[in-house]
């Protein structure tokens, strides 16, 4: 009897913990591009239907002060002009004063294809599971998944997705 008692409890909790899983990362096992709610700098609301039909969509979770979310930026600006099918959604919790001043290092403002959106709601974490920064969602122009790169992504492999694509 005894044993009965102590096992209920660890049965719920276990069932509790694998739901919360299941959920929290819902969009994990998903090939289609959720639907979001980020902030623009300017506390504008940033959605899915502020991308333009017909492009790419890369979601980049990044981390303003981290060395490899800022050689990421670079090299994506250093090939913008390969890039103009793509529209980049950089998200982070980072407040918006620190956002802005990343903005402005990067001169990122010049880009229209290049969005830096706050996440203050933490959303991010809850469609997705990841471990670092930057992380890359990327989408075809049908908005499907075509990859997902826990860690900075060469060009070379943005580029290989890109054109491997079969609309």
């Amino acid at each position: 009897m005894k044993k009965i008692f102590v096992s209920i409890p660890v049965l719920l909790i276990s069932v509790c913990f694998l739901h919360a899983q299941d959920t929290l990362a819902r969009y994990d096992k998903s090939q289609l591009l959720p639907p979001f709610q980020f902030y623009s700098l300017d506390g504008k609301v940033f959605t899915q239907q502020n991308i333009p039909p017909g492009k790419f969509v890369a979601l980049i979770f990044f981390n303003p002060d981290c060395d490899f979310c800022e050689d990421e930026t670079d090299s994506i600006k250093a090939h913008i002009s390969q890039l103009q099918n793509v529209e980049f959604v950089m998200i982070s919790y980072h407040d918006s004063s620190k956002l802005s001043k990343f903005v402005k290092d990067y001169g990122l403002s010049r880009y229209q294809n290049i969005h830096v959106v706050w996440d203050k709601d933490h959303l991010y974490s809850r469609l997705y599971t990841f471990r670092y920064a930057p992380s890359i969602h990327l989408f075809s122009p049908r908005h499907l998944l075509l990859t997902f790169i826990d860690g900075t992504m060469t060009i070379p492999t943005l580029m290989k997705n890109i054109n491997g694509f079969q609309n």
